[in-house]
């Protein structure tokens, strides 16, 4: 039994040979009061650390609870200050501030944002719950787009009816950055007043834990939930949305003898795209990280074939290591990955001579040889890596 210290925790997390976290990072995003208003990111490795940093109240607080109490490891907390009192809207507001995006882009641990007021929106009715809701999904997805390995964690409406009619035709360039979770929770925390949770505390945590437990290529799904006692809506209410190619819903679900487990690991990309599923999504920007880091370690030699064959060999020992966990598709490495880094290849000359190193990668997460493409390119003039 390992020893114990007060005032000490201990905290452990995967890192790879080029020293980028394994671990999905989730940051939740709301009201504070005890921290300036778009401020740097605070990190926290314990429900003891939260409480004594926001304190004990709040949907904040009670989130981050929930998000510890099932095995999450470790967060990040964005405060959009004080709540704005009759203003229901002003999180939403908040959402689109260039501050909040600028906070969000500058810490690189960050991968997964968890907007914590968005339960508010259940108390609007007709068109005006559609809109905002609508509101909701589109700013925090353009908040993804502060990096290209971000990934929204969005709660959906309580009333069913308005989930359908929130979903129809809604269209966002980033679709393939978020996922919809239903519905919200009665959780068992008797002394709070907040006993009714948004699911994407628990959600954050069932992803990370999941990384650790059987990697960041695997589905985070069919895991049963702590501290909740049910769903507060049945699936049965809403299954036919379940599969609808216009965005899919993860749904929640309570099962008997099983308790309540995450029933679903769909993006909004619908059921059409590569990109329909969580984890294939959260894979590929794990990959492009690390690849990334990879580039950058090399920004300052010269470019050339040298370079580029060190580049290849770091990068085929990384994806052979996925094949190998199983997570890329293929009896053959050919058929799971490749790296592609050559003068007429992925770069002209003219490139070179302006210092861009430009490579392919193409990963086989649903079939064999049925490849995604992801293009890394690196500056070395200005030392900033970029992925498409």
């Amino acid at each position: 039994m390992s020893p114990t210290l007060p005032g000490v925790t201990m905290t452990q997390a995967q890192i790879t040979a080029f020293g980028v976290s394994t671990l999905n990072m989730p940051v939740f995003i709301g009201y504070c009061t005890r921290l300036p208003a778009f401020s740097a990111p605070v990190k926290v490795n314990s429900l003891a650390e939260t409480e004594q940093i926001i304190g004990k109240e709040g949907r904040l607080y009670a989130l981050l609870r929930h998000f510890f109490d099932n095995d999450g490891i470790q967060a990040f907390i964005l405060s959009l200050g004080a709540p704005a009192g009759e203003n229901a809207n002003s999180w939403l507001e908040a959402l689109q501030q260039p501050d909040l995006y600028a906070a969000v882009a500058a810490e690189p641990l960050i991968t997964l944002l968890a907007v914590v007021e968005a339960s508010e929106l259940n108390q609007k009715e007709g068109n005006e719950a559609v809109e905002a809701w609508r509101q909701y999904w589109k700013a925090v997805l353009a908040l993804c787009q502060a990096r290209s390995d971000l990934f929204a964690i969005l709660e959906a409406p309580d009333d069913t009816a308005l989930i359908k009619r929130s979903l129809q035709d809604f269209h966002h360039k980033a679709r393939q950055f978020g996922a919809l979770y239903w519905p919200r929770l009665e959780t068992s925390y008797q002394s709070s007043q907040l006993k009714i949770l948004s699911p994407i505390g628990a959600v954050a945590a069932v992803i990370q834990s999941n990384d650790v437990r059987r990697g960041v290529g695997h589905a985070p799904a069919n895991i049963a939930l702590k501290q909740t006692i049910r769903p507060i809506k049945s699936r049965l209410e809403l299954e036919e949305l379940y599969e609808e190619s216009d965005g899919s819903l993860n749904l929640i679900c309570s099962f008997p003898a099983r308790g309540t487990r995450i029933w679903g690991c769909r993006t909004l990309a619908g059921i059409d795209s590569p990109w329909r599923y969580i984890q294939t999504r959260l894979l590929t920007s794990h990959v492009e990280r690390q690849l990334s880091q990879l580039g950058c370690m090399l920004m300052f030699e010269p470019n050339n074939a040298v370079t580029w064959m060190k580049f290849k060999g770091h990068a085929g020992n990384l994806l052979r290591q996925l094949w190998l966990q199983g997570v890329l598709y293929g009896q053959r490495e050919d058929e799971a990955f490749s790296v592609e880094i050559d003068e007429n290849e992925t770069m002209t000359r003219q490139d070179i001579d302006e210092g861009r190193m430009i490579a392919r990668i193409h990963l086989a997460l649903l079939a064999p040889a049925e490849f995604i493409a992801v293009t890394l390119n690196f500056d070395t003039r200005s030392g900033i890596a970029t992925s498409t």
